[in-house]
């Protein structure tokens, strides 16, 4: 197992990434997250039909090489159509992990009542609350 020694090489510090990726279970989440990605940030090149073009001739059609994963009632494909929603997702889960470190940063900052805060505080009185 590898450890997360720190290396010193040329007056820099250096710590080894590789216990995280030692884990098979860890870059297998990373290959599907870097896929999820590619597809949402590229689904315009990716996608072979508008996701909002209704053809109604061809409504509840079954998977074929037309139409990778069918169509819907409106005949949208669905293919189509989940590599654009994956756009949506991409950006709120960005905006969320963005909001959530710049929360996290303002946070211990805002709540420090007085010299005596630690960063356990907030959790102390969350506990309290959750207690009563």
């Amino acid at each position: 197992m590898a450890s997360t020694a720190a290396l010193t090489r040329g007056g820099l510090r250096l710590v080894a990434r590789a216990p995280i990726l030692a884990n098979p279970l860890n870059v297998v989440a990373f290959a599907l997250i870097a896929v999820f990605a590619f597809c949402a940030l590229f689904a315009p090149l990716i996608a072979p039909y508008d996701p909002l073009l209704q053809d109604l001739g061809s409504r509840l059609m079954p998977p074929s090489a037309a139409h990778w994963l069918g169509t819907d009632s409106l005949g949208r494909d669905i293919a189509s159509r989940i590599l654009y929603g994956a756009r949506i997702s991409l950006s709120v889960s960005i905006i969320g992990i963005v909001l959530t470190a710049w929360s996290s940063w303002l946070l211990p900052g805002s709540s420090a009542p007085s010299s005596d805060w630690s960063p356990d505080t907030p959790v102390a009185w969350s506990t309290k609350r959750s207690c009563v």
